[in-house]
């Protein structure tokens, strides 16, 4: 099973392109969006169960990464024929299942016996298979001088604000 979690226009299944052939509804992207932001909840409060730093530290990147998701999100459904208060009501909505599967997994964590290392390795798991599946494709196509240092100098800079953070909450 390859979940295919992709952006912009080098994807062949999401490119705008793609999107548009599909004019009608945006059901798919909204069941999606909702099963994907319900699991960013899990992580989220399974990261801050562990430890208060690693929780600020998921949401974080969580975060980071879920701000122009969305703003995409209410772009295609807009594209799809949906008016634009209703898109962003729906983007809200899938947004509300971030909240609902940390309250749900911080209710059932003490009943679930001694799942919470799963739930942090499967964090761990998801962010890595999101960079294995997606961002390293997208370096390799990508092999001029000027491309490499950039992409050496933004993973540096990642480094360095993940590093400062660290010093910051320990």
């Amino acid at each position: 099973l390859i979940w295919r979690h992709c952006h912009g226009d080098h994807c062949e299944t999401h490119s705008h392109e793609a999107q548009l052939k599909h004019k009608k509804g945006g059901s798919l992207l909204l069941i999606g969006d909702l099963s994907h932001n319900f699991i960013d909840g899990i992580l989220i409060a399974s990261a801050f169960l562990f430890e208060i730093q690693l929780g600020l530290v998921t949401a974080l990147a969580i975060y980071a990464h879920q701000i122009p998701q969305e703003m995409g999100n209410i772009s295609i459904f807009v594209h799809k024929g949906i008016k634009k208060n209703k898109a962003i009501l729906l983007n809200v909505i899938a947004n509300i299942s971030m909240t609902a599967g940390a309250i749900i997994t911080y209710v059932l964590i003490d009943s679930a016996g001694n799942i919470l290392p799963v739930l942090l390795a499967f964090t761990a798991s998801n962010l890595i298979y999101v960079a294995v599946s997606d961002l390293i494709p997208g370096l390799h196509k990508k092999t001029e001088i000027k491309e490499s240092s950039m992409q050496i100098a933004m993973i540096l800079i990642g480094v360095i604000i993940i590093y400062i953070f660290h010093l910051f909450l320990h």
